[in-house]
């Protein structure tokens, strides 16, 4: 807890250090001064993770660029605002203010400031990429468990019976592209889903539980790194997943 309180001191103490030259620069009506304080406490407030606050203040600095006229700081202020958008995964958004910062930039012919948007626009492409390749795990994972609840249900519900051999066939390819996909990404919390979901699928489909007992242990090991609790307790208390005695022998359940 002291921890806690001792890291909001320190952004208290930050931001009031960073705001401190702003009320200067007001008394004295300089406007430039005002813009570049309003941008630090912007990029404090970014730092700490206070993004709507950080895109509050880069927001002001850059209005006040544009009154004065300071072309150079309005790309500087859109690249920074395009950043955040970026850390808040609103790419559209982010391509939008990277893609006016890199006007202006041109027009200045400031090989510095297009630097800097042109490795913005690469984190952003890698960002997007990475999004596409995580909506086409989660599509992929939405269709296995779909398909393994229809499998459960009773034919007059679902007008299927249990699934055939090339059914379940598919059924499984879906699921080991879809933790392939999330193992390429390094995304813990959803190849933990992925075993968990697929630990379920295989109950229909193998005459013994070995292999389920594999995944569910993989993903209990990655819950338990990561603090997913409310996961935890579907393998462990859960009917007919994981139990203690087979956890510890390692064996059937």
């Amino acid at each position: 807890m002291s921890e806690i309180y001792g890291s909001i001191s320190k952004y208290d103490e930050t931001l009031s250090s960073a705001k401190e030259p702003l009320l200067i620069y007001q008394e004295i009506n300089d406007k430039k001064g005002q813009a570049t304080s309003l941008n630090n406490i912007g990029a404090m407030n970014d730092i700490f993770g206070d993004y709507p606050k950080a895109l509050e203040y880069y927001t002001k600095s850059l209005k006040i660029k544009e009154e004065i006229g300071d072309r150079e700081g309005q790309a500087r202020s859109l690249n920074n605002i395009a950043r955040v958008y970026l850390e808040q995964k609103e790419y559209n958004k982010s391509r939008e203010y990277f893609t006016n910062a890199e006007k202006i930039a041109k027009e200045l012919n400031s090989k510095e400031i297009l630097r800097t948007i042109a490795v913005s626009f690469g984190e952003l492409e890698l960002a997007e990429e990475l999004k596409s390749k995580v909506g086409e795990a989660e599509a992929l994972l939405l269709q296995a468990r779909i398909m393994v609840e229809q499998a459960s249900l009773p034919v007059t519900q679902t007008g299927m019976s249990v699934p055939s051999s090339v059914q379940a066939s598919l059924l499984i390819d879906k699921f080991k592209e879809a933790i392939l996909i999330f193992e390429q990404l390094k995304q813990p919390f959803e190849i933990a889903k992925a075993y968990y979901y697929y630990a379920q699928s295989l109950k229909l489909h193998t005459p013994t539980p070995l292999d389920r007992g594999e995944y569910l242990q993989k993903a209990k090991e990655i819950f338990e790194k990561i603090g997913a609790k409310e996961w935890l307790n579907k393998i462990v208390n859960g009917k007919g997943y994981l139990s203690k005695a087979q956890e510890d022998i390692g064996g059937d359940f």
